[in-house]
């Protein structure tokens, strides 16, 4: 009795299998190749089911649960993070490398806050606004006013 196991479980396997292996294997001029069966599986359940929700019907309940989201989106809390950049030089002049100006890091948190905001123009589908604004700290992490906002120049020569 033991020994049939291998033999039930090799069926059925191959039985619940033999179907997605044989879309898995490209075939030699196969042109119409189905990588994932949902489609026929929906197809086959409307048929046995002919009242069940249409693709019409799922599109339009998405579409306001998407317009409620969006609508609730004004009402989330957006939060703000100081940041600090800390620029190691050996006391080269501001805005020549490695120590860069305030407009290079200027330019670096507006390009940080549109992709955060989603309004870098991306094209993906699930993009979305973080809620996360980034700011130059005024103070360091002992309250210390900085003299450049967010900026912390560091020359190692004299350290």
């Amino acid at each position: 009795m033991r020994q049939s196991y291998p033999i039930l479980l090799i069926i059925f396997l191959f039985a619940f299998t033999q179907k997605s292996v044989s879309q898995l294997i490209p075939l030699p001029n196969a042109k119409n190749i189905i990588r994932c069966y949902t489609v026929e599986v929906i197809n086959e359940y409307r048929k046995i089911h002919p009242g069940a929700e249409t693709d019409a019907h799922f599109e339009s309940w998405l579409g306001k649960k998407i317009q409620s989201r969006k609508a609730l989106r004004e009402q989330f809390i957006n939060y703000t993070i100081p940041i600090v950049f800390h620029i190691i030089s050996k006391g080269e002049a501001v805005g020549t490398s490695p120590n860069i100006s305030a407009a290079f890091i200027n330019q670096q948190i507006l390009q940080l806050n549109k992709d955060y905001s989603n309004h870098a123009n991306s094209q993906y589908a699930v993009s979305a606004d973080a809620g996360i604004q980034f700011v130059l700290a005024k103070t360091d992490v002992n309250g210390n006013t900085l003299a450049e906002p967010g900026i912390d120049r560091i020359n190692i020569d004299t350290k």
